[in-house]
């Protein structure tokens, strides 16, 4: 059985975190613009926990700042999954995550969620935005007890039932 570990996400961790992303893209699982924002958005987490970002809610968008964390699951000491959450006001999103793929399905990516659900345990929603490409993430989240909550063309928003 695996040692799977939960830490915070530090700067050793951009290089691998950066690459999951830009793969991600290219899988179409993460909007395009994270090429460019990638390594400024981890910086800044880093830096000071928070980074502003533009929202698109319910047909308005508007400019917000945010709270954020970066963790990361280390299997058997190894970096393996990397998982970036939101939160604002009463809410947590389960942002941003990647998982190195020699270590997909062995629990990273869940215990990292897991995680963030235990951290988040007074928030009024959690939830998450996935592009439809990210089947296999959707179906996870659906077996942790995430509901779809809405939808658009290309994600679908799961919301934990609580």
């Amino acid at each position: 059985m695996d040692e799977i570990i939960i830490r915070t996400g530090c700067k050793e961790d951009m290089p691998w975190v950066t690459q999951l992303l830009i793969d991600g893209v290219a899988g179409r699982h993460f909007n395009p613009t994270v090429n460019r924002q990638a390594d400024g958005l981890l910086n800044e987490i880093l830096r000071c926990g928070a980074f502003e970002m533009m929202k698109a809610r319910h047909g308005t968008i508007y400019r917000t700042r945010v709270n954020a964390r970066f963790d990361v699951a280390e299997i058997n000491g190894e970096p393996a999954s990397f998982l970036i959450t939101l939160s604002e006001g009463r809410e947590t999103e389960l942002h941003l995550t990647g998982t190195k793929k020699q270590f997909r399905r062995r629990g990273c990516a869940r215990r990292l969620a897991q995680h963030a659900i235990e951290l988040a345990n007074n928030q009024t929603r959690i939830f998450a935005r996935c592009y439809r490409a990210s089947s296999f993430a959707i179906d996870s989240l659906k077996k942790m007890g995430f509901v779809q909550d809405g939808e658009d063309k290309d994600t679908v928003e799961l919301a934990l039932k609580l």
